[in-house]
């Protein structure tokens, strides 16, 4: 299931949205994955922001690992943890972005941490 709620927040958009999944086919107990969060702002024309947030939780069968975000803590399955966003519109076609993921990962006895931040600029033409 999915949902999302948009409020105004003074001039700007305010989202709150999640998601939630059960695998009724696993053969574990290991089978729910959920995300919550929320988004304030929209970069539509220049000097405009938005900063984002979401938490999630996606155990080991919850759902393919080819379908989970390849960014998230390595990708895969049987994560959990943060992702920040803020994205500032630089000019008419031009915006800047960084994101910061933090997550951890849990398999058997051994447990990994992520942290990875992304920049990007996109060039519209």
């Amino acid at each position: 299931g999915f949902a999302e709620v948009g409020v105004p927040a003074g001039d700007l958009p305010l989202r709150f949205f999640g998601d939630y999944i059960c695998n009724t086919r696993a053969a574990s107990g290991h089978d729910t994955a959920y995300l919550v969060g929320a988004a304030l702002g929209r970069t539509t024309t220049p000097g405009t922001l938005a900063l984002s947030y979401n938490y999630r939780d996606v155990e080991a069968d919850a759902l393919l690992g080819v379908l989970a975000e390849a960014t998230f803590g390595g990708g895969g399955t049987d994560i959990r943890g943060h992702k920040f966003g803020f994205d500032y519109q630089l000019a008419r076609n031009t915006r800047f972005g960084l994101t910061y993921m933090m997550a951890k990962r849990t398999r058997s006895s051994e447990t990994n941490d992520f942290d990875v931040t992304m920049v990007d600029f996109t060039f519209r033409f």
